[in-house]
């Protein structure tokens, strides 16, 4: 069977929601529908990274965490059947509640604010939860990624290790704050030297929700970005200018949450400074005529950097920069599934007139049309993982990405004309059947490498949990283990007489969700 194209969805003509395979020739494995060497032991599962990336967009993100939403309740559903295969006791029966399992579920992990619906359904009974409230991506995917907008969804999912719905509500909460009152006069509107919305309260919805989701270990709303070796980690794109050098080029790059030892110099600029998960937030989404680029004093030498937007292009789709940095640090087949998801964006397309600012726009557009990455890892002929891309580019979404209708920062309903077309799209091209089979499909992959994964207890405890071990002799001042297995050596290394003692435990503690 060939690569999937938009010709093939016969009965879909919206959408493009893409299954890529490579061959005719490679068989076919019935249980998860892939055509590539699958992961057959934990072993393979834990070798074999996956990969999240999501497109910039503005407030069309909404549609990407659409689609995430429809993927977590498929990855349920899978789980649930995988759950029935299994002579299950009444001591596993958690196990149907949770992708923790067979680690225990951590208090105030479903997160909130709940709505009316789930509080009358009891919201302290883990059974009586939404199927996307008991499942995090940070338990499928070990890298998200993404530029703009989609960059900070990623911070979310893998920095904070969210639920869906707790990121819709962000997301809808920050698109009030950022978009809700516009500057009646900006360099978009009239050409003055004002960006059109304000940094300053960009930069405080970035905190609140910081400080509403970080873990109870971390520094609140100046809490650094990285994450917990071993665990679920992120990038988010940028596109840096040095202010001594004007003349050199715009360059792209990438502020990561995790050291990444083999990533060459030119790829790795902001190694000097130690980010902030607001600062990489801020960084990632200074969209050029929407908001001031973030600068940043590197090297110690006074010299300031600016950091733009990363959705410019190649930068606004970097799943192939993901690729050969999971390659690069891994061994032959390092990779096992990647998943890309776009915006519905109009590609090349202006929805503002024929002024100097939207052709600027459509100029802009154009060059960062996340699609042309897409297409380019289509046609990779030597392709050895499985790849879904899930976007509409037959009838995209006619919303810009600073849209927010009506406009009204104290008002619950602000912003619900948007919200509501997105919505409206977004259930038709949910409802095609193609749409349908490969959001299953991607979701069966995935569910078996987390089942193969839980195999080795001490591994998926920590990614799971983000748990780290310490030592307890008070002499000794070994901590950040990862697992328990690297606590027992040490402890027969160092401490063979106190083999049996308990680890102190370094946990990843959430925090008590925000009430409505």
């Amino acid at each position: 069977m060939s690569s999937l194209s938009h010709a093939e969805f016969d009965d879909a003509p919206e959408s493009s929601a893409k299954r890529i395979k490579r061959s005719k020739t490679e068989e076919i494995n019935p249980k998860v529908d892939s055509k590539f060497p699958d992961a057959e032991t934990s072993e393979d599962a834990w070798k074999q990274r996956n990969i999240l990336y999501l497109d910039g967009g503005g407030v069309r993100g909404y549609w990407s965490l659409l689609i995430l939403k429809r993927l977590m309740k498929a990855i349920a559903d899978e789980e649930r059947e995988a759950t029935k295969s299994k002579q299950t006791d009444r001591h596993h029966l958690h196990e149907q509640h949770s992708n923790f399992h067979p680690s225990p579920f951590p208090q105030h992990a479903e997160g909130g604010p709940f709505s009316k619906n789930e509080r009358k359904k009891n919201h302290h009974r883990p059974e009586k939860w939404r199927d996307d409230r008991k499942y995090l991506p940070c338990h499928y995917f070990d890298l998200i990624c993404g530029s703009s907008t989609g960059g900070l969804i990623a911070i979310m999912l893998s920095r904070f290790r969210m639920n869906i719905p707790d990121c819709l509500y962000e997301y809808k909460t920050m698109s009030s704050e950022i978009f809700g009152i516009p500057r009646p006069m900006s360099q978009r509107n009239l050409g003055f030297g004002w960006a059109k919305y304000s940094t300053v309260k960009m930069e405080k919805a970035f905190k609140n929700v910081i400080h509403r989701r970080c873990d109870h270990n971390a520094n609140g709303k100046e809490s650094s970005f990285k994450t917990v070796p071993g665990t679920c980690k992120a990038f988010v794109t940028v596109v840096r200018q040095p202010t001594s050098h004007p003349a050199v080029a715009q360059q792209e790059d990438r502020i990561r949450s995790y050291h990444s030892p083999n990533t060459s110099n030119d790829t790795d600029h902001n190694q000097t400074h130690i980010w902030k998960t607001w600062e990489a937030a801020r960084a990632a989404t200074a969209a050029p005529l929407y908001f001031k680029s973030f600068d940043v004093e590197e090297d110690g030498n006074g010299q300031k950097v600016l950091y733009f937007d990363g959705a410019f292009g190649a930068a606004n789709n970097p799943t192939l920069h993901a690729i050969e940095e999971m390659r690069q640090n891994g061994s032959e087949r390092s990779l096992g599934v990647v998943v890309s998801v776009g915006t519905a964006r109009s590609p090349g397309k202006s929805n503002n007139g024929r002024g100097f600012f939207q052709q600027a726009t459509l100029f802009v557009n154009r060059v960062t049309d996340p699609e042309i990455v897409a297409e380019k890892l289509m046609k990779e002929k030597s392709r050895d993982y499985d790849l879904w891309r899930f976007n509409d580019t037959r009838k995209p979404l006619d919303v810009e990405l600073d849209e927010w209708k009506p406009r009204n920062l104290y008002d619950k309903s602000a912003g619900h004309e948007t919200l509501g077309k997105i919505e409206n799209h977004f259930c038709k091209w949910a409802s095609k059947r193609k749409n349908i089979r490969e959001i299953q499909r991607c979701a069966r992959a995935l569910v078996k490498r987390r089942r193969l994964r839980t195999k080795d207890i001490h591994l998926w405890e920590h990614y799971a949990t983000c748990v780290q071990f310490g030592c307890p002799i008070a002499s000794c001042d070994r901590s950040g283990m990862e697992n328990r297995e690297d606590f027992s050596s040490h402890m027969r290394r160092y401490h063979n007489e106190l083999e049996d003692e308990e680890p102190n435990l370094l946990e990843w503690r959430y925090r008590t969700p925000p009430s409505t």
